[in-house]
């Protein structure tokens, strides 16, 4: 228990004096690396317009997100603004919420212009999407509209690892997509219930 707390105070909490280069900074590379795979396939031809789109939508919302948590870092490394301005500071995870709310619907749209299917990938990122932004919620509760700070801390555990999980989970299926055939491991790559299907198509308008 002891090696997973300090794990989780490393990596995974903001504080004053927080290193510049964050596991945000991390997951960002690594979300370019998927997306830079994915149009080498599309150059190739062997990339489905579904799962292209769907890996740029991923890729722009992450260094969107990306971006907002390091000016808050970037903030919160100065022990000033952590007491006098704290509250504010932990409304980042409602604008992530929101964030991820906005996504999910601009996927979507760009689907609807752009793509005659929805792919497996575009449902991982679809759920994805909505699974950050339940967490985000659920800790902006805890911390802004509750005002519990110290207690539940396997809460705070929870939405950190399950935030990070699911990044790195999103970043395999973009970087191979064919992984999403398998519905075992498409359940464990984004977990939530999901009825085997095949690609849903539309009348393009």
């Amino acid at each position: 228990m002891d090696t997973i707390q300090s794990i989780y105070q490393t990596l995974l909490v903001i504080t004053p004096g927080s290193d510049v280069f964050s596991l945000q900074i991390l997951l960002l590379s690594l979300y370019v690396i998927a997306l830079v795979f994915s149009m080498a396939r599309a150059h190739k031809d062997q990339e489905r317009i579904t799962d292209f789109l769907s890996t740029i939508t991923a890729t722009i919302k992450y260094a969107l997100t990306a971006i907002l948590v390091e000016i808050f870092l970037e903030y919160a490394r100065h022990p000033d603004n952590i007491s006098n301005n704290f509250a504010s500071i932990q409304n980042i995870y409602l604008y992530l919420f929101f964030i991820n709310i906005a996504f999910v619907f601009i996927h979507y749209q760009i689907h609807l212009r752009f793509s005659f299917v929805y792919g497996r990938l575009y449902q991982v990122v679809k759920r994805v999407f909505l699974w950050h932004g339940f967490l985000h919620l659920m800790i902006w509760f805890k911390f802004v509209v509750f005002n519990i700070q110290e207690d539940l801390l396997f809460i705070e555990h929870f939405y950190s690892f399950f935030v990070v999980y699911l990044n790195i989970t999103l970043f395999i299926a973009m970087i191979k997509p064919s992984l999403l055939k398998r519905f075992y491991l498409e359940l464990i790559l984004a977990p939530m219930y999901a009825k085997t299907y095949h690609s849903v198509g539309h009348v393009q308008r």
